[in-house]
């Protein structure tokens, strides 16, 4: 059975829309685990402050979501992971700007678990033998 644990992920803007992630790893296997990073942002019109944000996350033009500069502990266990973000707009005149950013970390024990997962096509109904029973009341 394949385990998914959620990573820990924070952030820090290090120059115009450019972010540092760094990813907290709970439990990672060398040769076993995988690690995959979505980075989600926000955008906010600079015309109409007071407009509604974006409701869904915008993937396009980010880069740097593929590798990561490892952080080992002292027994060369793998605890953290370092990812440089970018995001590059089609119009970088445009009168946008980012307005919130998640990072989504995914760890992997096991390489062919993708997401999302699709429980209803893999559950199973459990068979209740009580029911329906007339001569239960």
């Amino acid at each position: 059975m394949a385990v998914l644990f959620s990573p820990k992920a924070g952030y820090t803007e290090v120059a115009k829309n450019q972010y540092t992630i760094e990813v907290s790893i709970p439990n990672f296997i060398k040769g076993e685990s995988e690690l995959a990073l979505k980075f989600g942002y926000k955008l906010k019109n600079l015309l109409t402050p007071h407009s509604v944000e974006s409701k869904n996350y915008i993937y396009k033009g980010v880069t740097g979501t593929k590798e990561y500069q490892p952080v080992h502990d002292e027994k060369g266990q793998l605890i953290k992971a370092l990812y440089t973000i970018n995001i590059a707009f089609d119009n970088p005149r445009q009168l946008l700007k980012i307005d919130k950013v998640r990072p989504f970390p995914e760890l992997r024990y096991d390489k062919n678990l993708t997401l999302p997962l699709d429980f209803e096509a893999i559950a199973k109904p459990i068979a209740n033998p009580t029911y329906p029973n007339p001569w239960v009341v």
